[in-house]
């Protein structure tokens, strides 16, 4: 079920795909956590979230995943 608060809003993130464009920056950690100016991408991407009034974030990480989120460090 939805919710339709009119304060809420949700963003779900895909954080799939292998990467292969982005050559040895992924051979250990997945695209989503290859860091950008030190930082993780995914990084990047929660805070500007944030910043947009983004309440609820789902992210779908796949299992064959290298590396678990949790195992990112936070900037």
């Amino acid at each position: 079920m939805v919710d339709q608060r009119p304060d809420l809003l949700q963003v779900a993130i895909i954080a799939g795909g292998l990467g292969t464009r982005l050559g040895s920056r992924t051979a250990r950690r997945p695209k989503a956590l290859v860091p950008v100016r030190g930082c993780p991408f995914l990084d990047h991407q929660l805070k500007l979230m944030a910043r947009c009034g983004v309440t609820d974030v789902v992210l779908y990480w796949p299992p064959a995943a290298k590396m678990h989120p949790k195992q990112a460090f936070r900037c």
